[in-house]
């Protein structure tokens, strides 16, 4: 009987999603698809592969397939050929006990493409893991390990995954020991499970719900709430000593970081006014001991919840539950690396709860949520065009986007970026995403060409807005790809001046560089990016028509934006490349 109630429901949805794909294709506000069919869907996670062409679903229910209030964890994925199992068969049953609640399962795929889940179980609760090795079918419930205990500490909850950078994932988690809750972490190597850790050190203060990140140098960074303030620690080649990331807030929050290291997280913001007074708010470093930004409010303040945050090939995406009034709606926003924009409610007409968001390859955005109407788990995509352009609150929309140069058609191995029609492929690619990506290059202006480099050699030469790239291939990485110097080419060295106080003077050139551009200068590469300074700071007027303090360098020109003062925003680098792709007159 269930299982002829779960087909004609997945019948429903799929001629749904097929009148969807007829009148447009890409996902818009609402196009979303259910996709649990279990009895009382609750919390959902997703996770995608390596290599971005699967998206891995998993959820927990209140009620096993019996109507039996016990608990169970189930899974799908989805490919270019739709869901596994198919949306008219059962999910995949992954919780390890028949008749033991199974709650709060949690997902990562390591970076060999082996799965892995976690939940916590039984009164008192474990955590239990079970591992799909790389290769096998996710969909065959046989392919699995058998459930793995993670920790059988005291009232141990709230575990979230994240993969390292060498085959295995990470683990923090709540448990209870010393007469106090505390945040644990544990690492899993292709080899196994290593010994747990007590990240938070909290004393009898109390912390609750971990969330974890691991960037490509292995740096694990953990965010956790501790008796109303939101805390953070890294763990290099030993834990750090904890710090506070902001006084005030719930217990919800979110955490990625990029391929440079760069470290964003979004939380909800507690006023002193109760649960209508909570704000969605984020903050960004540029790496785990890097100053943190100032705080933006990305959301209005209300009663907002449950705020997720996920990154990929230069996009952010944010999303979080506003349950202000009726009925409660999901959010979406996205931040291209010049600031949040294109704030936007997902879901309405219904009670939407709990989403959670990953960001995959091509700027598509992979959504889930619990209609909280139908007890069920639905299913989005979200890309870059999906919503309308308003910028969010207290950020102004980025600079008016110039004309490109003739467009090019994507290539295989290599992203394609539609807003300039252009490629970005092989070391060039690595680079970009190694060294700030988006927010410090700009898209691709040109496909790579041959053309003389600053030594005279004949250099395969890519443009990007802010900046000329050249392979060596005479260097051994990372100085086979080398930034030509337009700050230089754009404006000769000045005259000498002496130092000044509370400035970092540069003998080399004889210039000196303090204030917000010297923190932008050391917090996004420093002088193998930049180059040294060639000017002091000085008024000059910008490629928008309006007066900036600038400075020059080798590499790059810095602008002062003080409208944008308090994000991490205020220092931009100026359009060199697509200023250097005028002069030459191929662009208008």
């Amino acid at each position: 009987m269930l299982h002829r109630s779960i087909m004609r429901l997945a019948l429903v949805s799929m001629l749904l999603a097929a009148v969807a794909v007829l009148h447009g294709g890409a996902a818009a506000a609402n196009e979303s698809e259910r996709v649990s069919y279990t009895a009382n869907a609750n919390l959902s996670e997703l996770a995608l592969s390596p290599d971005g062409e699967r998206v891995y679903l998993v959820w927990s229910d209140f009620l096993n397939a019996e109507g039996q209030e016990v608990g169970e964890i189930y899974f799908r994925y989805r490919d270019a050929g739709g869901w596994h199992p198919r949306l008219d068969q059962a999910p995949v049953n992954i919780s390890a006990s028949p008749g033991m609640r199974s709650e709060q399962a949690t997902i990562a795929v390591d970076t060999n493409g082996g799965v892995h889940i976690a939940w916590g179980e039984g009164r008192p609760r474990t955590i239990i893991e079970r591992y799909l090795r790389p290769g096998a079918d996710p969909a065959s419930g046989g392919a699995w390990s058998g459930p793995t205990v993670v920790s059988a500490e005291d009232d141990v909850q709230n575990a979230n995954l994240a993969p390292d950078n060498a085959g295995g994932v990470w683990i923090v988690y709540t448990a209870h020991a010393n007469d106090s809750y505390n945040v644990f972490a544990r690492h899993r190597s292709p080899n196994g499970w290593e010994g747990s850790q007590n990240v938070s050190r909290a004393g009898g203060q109390s912390a609750f719900v971990g969330k974890v990140a691991v960037d490509p140098a292995g740096i694990v960074s953990v965010l956790w709430w501790e008796r109303g303030a939101l805390r953070y620690a890294a763990r290099t080649s030993d834990w750090q000593a904890p710090e506070t990331v902001a006084p005030s807030a719930t217990q919800q929050s979110g955490i990625t970081v990029e391929a440079s290291g760069r470290i964003h997280v979004v939380y909800t913001e507690a006023g002193g006014g109760g649960d209508s007074d909570r704000r969605i708010a984020y903050r960004t470093r540029a790496s785990w001991n890097a100053p943190w930004s100032n705080t933006e409010i990305l959301s209005d303040t209300g009663n907002m919840l449950e705020p997720r945050i996920g990154w990929a090939n230069g996009r952010i995406v944010a999303t979080w539950n506003d349950r202000t009034s009726a009925p409660a709606r999901i959010y979406v926003m996205q931040n291209f690396g010049t600031g949040w924009r294109d704030r936007q409610a997902w879901t309405d007409g219904f009670r939407a709860f709990s989403p959670w968001i990953v960001e995959g390859k091509d700027r598509v955005a992979y959504l889930s949520f619990r209609n909280a109407d139908t007890d069920q788990i639905y299913f989005a995509r979200y890309t870059s065009g999906d919503s309308p352009s308003s910028p969010g609150p207290g950020v102004p929309p980025p600079t008016a986007v110039p004309s490109y140069a003739p467009p090019s058609a994507p290539l295989p191995g290599a992203a394609f970026f539609p807003e300039t029609g252009h490629n970005l492929g092989g070391a060039f690619r690595a680079y970009w995403l190694a060294n700030g990506g988006l927010a410090r290059f700009g898209y691709p202006l040109t496909e790579e060409f041959t053309a003389a480099g600053g030594a005279g050699t004949l250099d395969a030469t890519q443009y990007f807005e802010r900046a000329r790239f050249e392979y060596h291939p005479e260097n051994a990485p990372p100085y086979d790809v080398l930034l030509t110097r337009l700050g230089a080419q754009r404006h000769a060295l000045d005259a000498a001046v002496p130092p000044l106080p509370g400035a970092t003077f540069f003998p080399e050139t004889g210039h000196n560089l303090g204030g917000a551009f010297r923190a932008y200068w050391l917090a996004n590469g420093g002088l193998a990016q930049f180059g040294y300074p060639l000017t002091e700071e000085f008024t000059e007027t910008g490629i928008d028509g309006k007066p900036y303090t600038t400075q020059y360098f080798e590499r790059a020109r810095f602008e002062y934006h003080p409208e944008n003062a308090g994000t991490p925003y205020d220092v931009l680098p100026s359009l060199l490349g697509y200023q250097e792709l005028q002069d030459r007159g191929w662009l208008p």
